[in-house]
């Protein structure tokens, strides 16, 4: 049963942004009756803006191995699609526009502006379409009135080829969004629509939205999505940052990928956290506060070269649906019983052979959805 809002039904009131949660991100009940994100049919476009600002900077040496800087800031109420470029999903870009048009949501060509490609030099873009310098200027309109803008056309150079322009050095560099490109469309020019979008020049750093649709694909055809089960628990009992100042929790079910989802907690600003009740011995189990805050708890996270930004941490927490982003509890309230759900992201990037591996779960909180206590809440396996 999808519903629209989980407020009736976990007997949320509108308390603050609980409302918006709710009914913001595609949320089912599934058949023990706890909370689960429809991630099967969630699209880009689904998720609302971080709650937080961040970034980060990737060293240089970095950037001159990979030929493009991954790096990248964003400020609160950024949505995700604006952050998630498609040099961290390489597997999207390897998508022509009639792929991506095929999907669910799909944009077709037919829709699609050549504004898309504003900042290709005429050189690399007709290279990087194949075939195209093959044809005659005259079949090709826009790249007509971009070349006529910097070279005096003659009456029979609508019929010399591409090829014979686009290595002239006043024409080589001239960026197509020096013309009115939302004037034309992506099939007026041949086979554009049917070129992998990762042949283009600088296709790792267009972000997911900037591509028409992208963001309205659900992510079951973009990405592999594992099989959604495993435990579900009671939430008992909430407790604020003034737990576990001096002593270590004994029942943590929340940590990383890199140092396993027991990882305890101890520290000077405390341990805020859910205690959970249910089967398989998770009676007393403690999902803590993850984040920099009072109660939050940080934990190593991430691999590789990237696993160095964020100072190598991120906010503690599970991933009961997949390794795509992680569920985090970023906030209790002890005297409502109440406890904040979100969602945090990550950027991987592979190049070639070399692999760079991935940023900590650090991009975020997405807020999902609020629990109070009685409530069930999925943990996953």
């Amino acid at each position: 049963m999808k519903i629209k809002s989980l407020i009736p039904i976990l007997g949320v009131g509108i308390i603050g942004i609980s409302e918006a949660i709710a009914q913001e991100i595609p949320t089912i009940i599934n058949e023990s009756g706890a909370p689960v994100i429809d991630v099967q049919n969630m699209r880009f476009s689904d998720l609302p803006g971080l709650s937080s600002s961040g970034g980060f900077q990737v060293p240089q040496e970095v950037i001159e191995q990979l030929g493009f800087d991954p790096s990248r800031s964003w400020g609160v109420g950024t949505s995700i699609a604006d952050i998630l470029q498609l040099g961290d999903m390489p597997e999207i870009a390897q998508n022509s526009l009639w792929g991506l048009n095929s999907f669910l949501g799909g944009e077709h060509p037919q829709n699609i502006s050549l504004s898309l490609f504003s900042n290709q030099s005429l050189f690399d873009f007709v290279n990087s379409v194949p075939g195209l310098k093959n044809n005659k200027l005259n079949q090709v309109p826009a790249l007509k009135e971009l070349i006529g803008n910097y070279q005096l056309l003659g009456a029979n150079d609508g019929n010399k080829k591409l090829s014979q322009f686009i290595n002239k050095p006043g024409l080589k560099n001239v960026k197509l969004g020096s013309i009115n490109l939302g004037e034309y469309a992506v099939i007026g020019i041949p086979n554009l629509a049917n070129t992998p979008l990762s042949n283009f020049k600088g296709w790792e750093g267009l972000s997911i939205s900037s591509i028409p649709g992208l963001s309205n694909i659900p992510f079951s055809q973009l990405f592999n999505i594992p099989n959604i089960g495993g435990m579900i628990a009671m939430h008992d009992f909430t407790y604020g940052y003034k737990e576990h100042r001096f002593t270590p929790t004994k029942r943590s079910i929340t940590g990383s990928e890199e140092v396993g989802f027991n990882y305890q907690c101890v520290q000077d600003r405390g341990c805020a956290y859910l205690e959970l009740i249910g089967e398989a011995g998770l009676h007393g189990a403690q999902w803590i506060k993850g984040g920099k805050g009072l109660g939050g708890q940080m934990v190593p996270g991430g691999h590789g070269v990237l696993g160095q930004m964020f100072e190598g941490f991120e906010p503690t927490g599970r991933h009961p649906f997949g390794d795509l982003f992680k569920v985090v509890l970023i906030d209790t309230i002890e005297s409502q019983g109440m406890g904040t759900f979100g969602l945090y992201f990550r950027v991987c990037i592979k190049s070639g052979f070399a692999d760079f591996g991935c940023t900590p779960y650090a991009i975020g909180p997405i807020p999902w959805f609020i629990s109070r206590e009685k409530n069930l809440i999925f943990l996953g396996y």
